[in-house]
């Protein structure tokens, strides 16, 4: 598939998910929310045409989201500017891998229940690790008081 293809059918899949979650993928009422989303399919997108052309396996991409979250935790614990920054970055493009990681086993028609199980468990373990890093950074920006 060409890049255009893959980013079509990478949008239409997610906007039809988020239709069952019940959110209308316009601009209006929650503009931050559209303007990320968007920024992280675009990315996607292109990663996806990317590791559509490899042998990785899509629980793979799966394993990589929850390193990339714990990633951003790491960064959050070192606190400096640059780290902090990383950390920011990191938890802004969290949603990435999770958005490959399904549209990667359809196209490569390697769709199975221990993936989506695996899936779930990393949306639960990235949850944790979001508020684990939330809370990191609160620690150190408060100068540690309790």
């Amino acid at each position: 598939m060409n890049y255009k293809k893959i980013r079509l059918f990478l949008f239409k899949r997610n906007i039809a998910i988020f239709k069952e979650d019940g959110w209308n993928f316009k601009i209006f009422p929650d503009p931050y929310r559209k303007i990320k989303t968007t920024f992280n399919l675009e990315i996607s997108s292109f990663l996806l045409f990317l590791l559509n052309k490899t042998k990785i396996h899509p629980n793979l991409v799966t394993y990589f989201g929850i390193f990339w979250v714990y990633l951003g935790v790491f960064c959050f614990y070192l606190n400096n500017l640059f780290s902090i920054f990383m950390g920011l970055i990191i938890f802004f493009t969290k949603l990435i891998p999770d958005y490959i990681d399904g549209a990667l086993a359809f196209l490569k028609k390697k769709q199975s229940s221990k993936g989506h199980y695996l899936d779930l468990f990393a949306g639960n373990i990235n949850k944790l690790g979001f508020v684990i890093g939330s809370l990191i950074y609160i620690y150190f920006s408060t100068n540690n008081i309790s």
